[in-house]
C-alpha cells in the first residue's frame, strides 16, 4: 500500500495542489496541507478496509484539512460585519451599533457553537456560510445528495439559533 501512495502522490500531486490552492491563496499552506494529506494516507494504510478509490479518498481528506485550515483560521475572530449571514441568524438588526467588546463576545460565542456542532453539519454550515459555497459544490465535496446537504444546514443554523439564544439578551 505504501508503495501506492507513493505512486500516485507522484502521479498525482500537481492535480490535488492546484485543488487546495483553489481554496487557499497561499502556496506554502497549500503546500502544507497536500504534506497532510498524504500524511494521514501514510498514516491510516493499516487500516482494515481497504480504499478502492484512493485518489478520491485522497480529495476528500484534502478538503477535510482546508476546512480545518478555515476553521483555525476564523477560530478566533468571525468579522461580523462581513459575515450577515451569521449575524442575521441571531436577528441583530444593525450590527454596526455594536461595540468591539460585544463584538468580540459574539464571535466567540458563535466559533465555540460551530464547534460544538456535529461533524457533518460544521463542515456545511462552514462551507455554505464562511466560504459561500452552493449546495450543489457542498453535496459533490461530501459525497451527500443537496437535500441532505441542505438539512445538514438547515440543523446546523438551529442548533446554533439555540447554543446562542442568550446571547440576544447580552445586545
Amino acid at each position: 500500500m505504501e508503495n501506492v501512495i507513493a505512486l500516485n502522490y507522484q502521479e498525482n500531486r500537481t492535480g490535488l495542489l492546484n485543488y487546495i490552492k483553489s481554496k487557499i491563496d497561499r502556496l506554502e499552506e497549500a503546500e502544507d496541507i497536500l504534506q497532510d494529506v498524504y500524511l494521514q494516507a501514510m498514516k491510516s494504510m493499516n487500516i482494515a478496509e481497504p480504499v478502492e478509490n484512493l485518489l478520491g479518498w485522497l480529495f476528500t481528506v484534502a478538503n477535510h484539512k482546508i476546512i480545518d485550515w478555515y476553521r483555525k483560521k476564523s477560530r478566533h475572530n468571525i468579522p461580523l460585519d462581513e459575515e450577515h449571514s451569521i449575524v442575521e441568524m441571531l436577528d441583530i438588526d444593525d450590527p454596526q451599533h455594536l461595540d468591539s467588546h460585544s463584538k468580540k463576545v459574539i464571535s466567540d460565542s458563535i466559533m465555540k457553537a460551530i464547534d460544538n456542532l456535529s461533524t457533518e453539519q460544521k463542515n456545511v454550515f462552514i462551507m455554505h456560510h464562511i466560504e459561500n459555497r452552493s449546495f450543489r459544490e457542498i453535496a459533490a465535496i461530501e459525497d451527500v445528495s443537496i437535500n441532505t446537504a441542505l438539512a445538514r444546514n438547515r440543523y446546523a443554523v438551529q442548533n446554533l439559533r439555540r447554543q446562542i439564544g442568550d446571547l440576544k439578551h447580552y445586545l
